[in-house]
């Protein structure tokens, strides 16, 4: 084989090498706010799916997130959901306040002690207390890929969205 017959060779691999590449999935780093009831959403998580159901999370922080990788394409929807979120801190709640009394206990039998809680852990404790005081339950249909409203355009080298949502 000649010289020239293995460099068109080489070359025309390696061009079908980076088209292929080039029309594979496409990502963007997108910032954003969430809003609702006209201000930002303190905490939630939030999901951004497209047209074959592959899912990117993030979290939304006093109203902001931030996700390195986002889909883009021309009909990605965003779920946003403060559900799991709750669910998480009354599940540590309950942790945190001990077995219930048995059921066969006496009325004014008292409750079995909680668990001991590490000095060093209590802070903490406090920090997730006042976070849960905050935490604002947003509409039902925003919260599951079925029923979201929330459908955008998401295209390479956008970097930012305001989302909001309704009542």
């Amino acid at each position: 084989m000649s010289r020239s017959v293995k460099w068109t060779l080489m070359f025309t691999a390696l061009s079908i090498t980076l088209l292929v590449a080039g029309c594979g999935k496409k990502s963007t780093k997108l910032e954003g706010t969430v809003t609702y009831l006209n201000a930002p959403l303190p905490r939630a998580s939030i999901a951004f799916i497209d047209g074959k159901g592959q899912r990117v999370y993030g979290e939304v922080i006093d109203g902001k997130f931030s996700i390195p990788a986002v889909p883009t394409g021309d009909e990605i929807k965003v779920v946003v959901s403060t559900r799991a979120v709750r669910e998480k801190y009354a599940d540590l709640e309950r942790r945190m306040a001990g077995p219930p009394p048995p059921k066969d206990a006496p009325k004014d039998a008292p409750s079995p002690p909680g668990p001991t809680v590490n000095p060093e852990h209590l802070e903490k404790i406090r920090e997730i207390a006042e976070l849960v005081k905050k935490l604002v339950p947003v509409p039902e249909r925003y919260e599951k890929e079925e029923t979201t409203p929330l459908v955008f355009k998401i295209t390479s080298g956008m970097s930012d969205l305001a989302i909001t949502l309704e009542k």
